[in-house]
């Protein structure tokens, strides 16, 4: 498998779509990690996105997770200029404005809107430098560009194709029903020289015999006069999603062997905390939103927040609260992350109103002795811990254990009673306690549970409280989740004739996909 050398101009793909979770992110990822392995010095770019799942680069500044993981999968270091502008959703109807990885504040739509000039400056200047050290961007819209009442505004569609000159191809997530028409509507409310940049589709998530599927394939081609590069069928993995909406798709397990409870929060955020549990046929992962839902579960997690006064106040409001705390009193053990952990404590103080609804100071769940005081400063960084303590949570054998994630918080937590470091950083710093009299515990580490040492001794000692049998849980690979998607789009897709439309050449193990 190989590509013919590129011109020394750097090209561009973009994949836009018929709406939000059609799989775009998928298929970014699926190409670049394809690209990658045939040797094309490759990245991934997406101008703006709007997701609460974020990840913090090297340099500690702070991403959408989906660029993040589509970075890994084109084997390069993720940088913010591959995601120069995210938005992350807060309280009140605003939301945070990340621009190259540093926070500028919360903003509403209208005072956000009046800042395009300068947004599109920053994209501008990212693309810029990664022409510089890439041979292919492949570029990530967003949602629908068919959002008639967002053209003005558009930052991230069609103006990034008219900006670079890119060809777009659109997906349609068949799964969902309607992918033909929402093709053809999207075609149809672009303005007539976008439409022209839309060089062909891809059909994503199908289920059954393609053969089915060619007389609307036939029709589709024909009445667009554009071509199908292929059909991507539905396929499992755990690769990153980008908000909490992916939280609609997950599959239900009835009977398992560990069942895990995590409040939907209003402004959960880093939902990827939870995706190795996914990837577990024995393990049910349970996203609650009221009481009597929670009362059959082996463990609590709860969960980041973009607005942990607000969240709080949601569980007070759904009972959940007065339930957490009762089921911990009774032995369950509750693991609190990022905002989880000030969730748990006893106070959370906002003086700088950051949290939205002015100066306020409210009571946590006083399940952990710590108290948390909000403040302007974000920490986003790397890090690398070690479980101290835990072994009545998290099992045995994930004590010692070595854990590498991130940290991305507002607010500082001290204790102030009878606990236990949970989790140390390599600084020496906790950041994680653990209660002296309950099962209850709170780190700002995201990513605890990526590590499958950590991950399977919690399985473990869970199950084993029930039964001495030794169940097996599958190990995370999340490299290997991204060939899976790298396999199936070459086995799947008209790999030569994309690249063509990018202005490149493709010499791959199929010359052309046949449907």
């Amino acid at each position: 498998m190989g590509l013919r050398e590129l011109t020394m101009n750097t090209k561009f793909l973009m994949i836009q779509g018929t709406g939000s979770q059609v799989g775009k992110s998928f298929i970014v990822a699926g190409l670049c990690r394809l690209l990658k392995k045939s040797g094309v010095n490759v990245v991934p770019f997406k101008s703006q996105n709007m997701a609460l799942n974020s990840y913090a680069t090297e340099e500690g500044h702070e991403m959408g997770r989906a660029q993040a993981m589509q970075a890994m999968a084109a084997g390069v270091k993720p940088s913010s200029t591959m995601n120069p502008i995210l938005l992350k959703p807060a309280s009140g109807g605003q939301f945070q404005v990340v621009v190259l990885g540093q926070s500028i504040g919360n903003m509403d739509p209208k005072l956000y809107s009046e800042k395009k000039d300068s947004m599109m400056r920053v994209v501008r200047s990212s693309l810029d430098k990664l022409k510089n050290e890439f041979d292919l961007i492949i570029i990530e819209g967003a949602g629908s560009p068919a959002e008639i009442n967002l053209a003005e505004q558009d930052i991230v569609n069609m103006a990034i194709a008219r900006e670079t000159g890119s060809p777009v191809v659109i997906v349609a997530d068949i799964d969902r029903g309607g992918a033909f028409a929402s093709i053809c509507g999207t075609l149809d409310l672009l303005a007539l020289g976008d439409r022209g940049r839309v060089k062909g589709f891809i059909i994503n998530k199908f289920r059954g015999d393609t053969d089915l599927l060619k007389p609307g394939l036939d029709f589709l081609e024909n009445k667009t006069g554009l071509p199908v590069f292929g059909v991507v069928p539905r396929i499992d993995v755990v690769i990153g999603d980008e908000d909490a909406l992916c939280l609609e798709q997950r599959k239900q397990i009835i009977k398992a062997d560990v069942r895990l409870a995590v409040p939907r929060l209003p402004h959960i955020s880093n939902t990827t905390d939870f995706q190795p549990f996914d990837l577990l046929d024995n393990v049910a992962l349970d996203f609650i939103q009221g009481p009597g839902q929670i009362q059959k579960a082996d463990a609590i997690i709860i969960p980041g927040t973009k607005s942990t006064i607000a969240d709080l106040t949601w569980l007070r409001e759904t009972g959940l609260a007065q339930e957490i705390v009762e089921l911990a009193m009774s032995g369950v053990p509750v693991i609190g992350i990022c905002g989880g952990l000030q969730i748990l404590g006893t106070r959370v103080v906002d003086r700088s109103a950051v949290d939205g609804g002015g100066e306020r100071s409210v009571e946590g769940l006083g399940l952990l002795p710590v108290r948390t005081e909000l403040g302007e400063s974000k920490v986003v960084k790397q890090v690398k811990s070690v479980i101290v303590e835990g072994e009545k949570i998290l099992g045995t054998q994930s004590i010692g254990c070595r854990i590498s994630g991130y940290e991305i918080h507002v607010g500082v937590t001290t204790c102030h009673g009878p606990a236990q470091i949970f989790t140390r950083a390599e600084d020496g710093r906790p950041n994680g306690w653990i209660s002296e009299e309950l099962s209850v515990a709170g780190c700002y580490m995201h990513g605890i549970f990526d590590d499958n040492a950590v991950r399977t001794s919690f399985l473990q000692h869970l199950s084993n409280k029930e039964t001495d049998q030794n169940i097996v849980f599958a190990q995370l690979d999340l490299s290997a989740e991204i060939d899976k998607v790298s396999d199936v789009l070459e086995a799947s897709l008209n790999i030569k004739g994309l690249l063509e439309v990018a202005g490149s050449d493709w010499q791959g193990r199929h010359e052309e996909v046949v449907r």
